[in-house]
């Protein structure tokens, strides 16, 4: 499992990508959309791609001070999650209530990478079908 700080360091890089993508990455348009993504197959060939895909939440950090991390699992695979504030604040008092351990959701956004994990930097969050 994991440390703290790793995790820590794991959003603060997310961060770091997110910014990144939102000046100069790829905008929502359909050239850069990969649509709907199985969590197994996202790779390093989705990074600064926008995706949706749905899994578990396994783990939450709602201690960064600039938005809420969490981790995705699915069929054994996992992807780290990070709603930025300007993301997070715009979400339903309902698709906030979404984010805890077990609950099953549905994530759009930008893949990133930190060390060996990819990271969704969430645009969109709702309850998986």
């Amino acid at each position: 499992m994991k440390s703290t700080l790793q995790r820590l360091f794991i959003l603060g890089l997310a961060l770091v990508l997110l910014t990144g993508c939102a000046s100069s990455g790829p905008s929502g348009s359909s050239e850069h959309d990969a649509g709907q993504v199985a969590l197994c197959d996202l790779n390093d060939d989705l990074i600064g791609w926008k995706l949706t895909t749905d899994g578990t939440i396994s783990f939450t950090d709602f201690s960064p001070p600039d938005g809420v991390f969490f981790e995705l699992k699915d069929a054994g695979c996992e992807v780290g999650a990070f709603a930025h504030n300007d993301f997070w604040n715009n979400f339903s008092p309902a698709q906030q209530d979404l984010v805890w351990i077990g609950s099953a959701v549905r994530i759009t956004g930008i893949l990133t990478k930190d060390q060996d994990q990819l990271v969704v930097s969430v645009q969109e969050l709702a309850e998986a079908p």
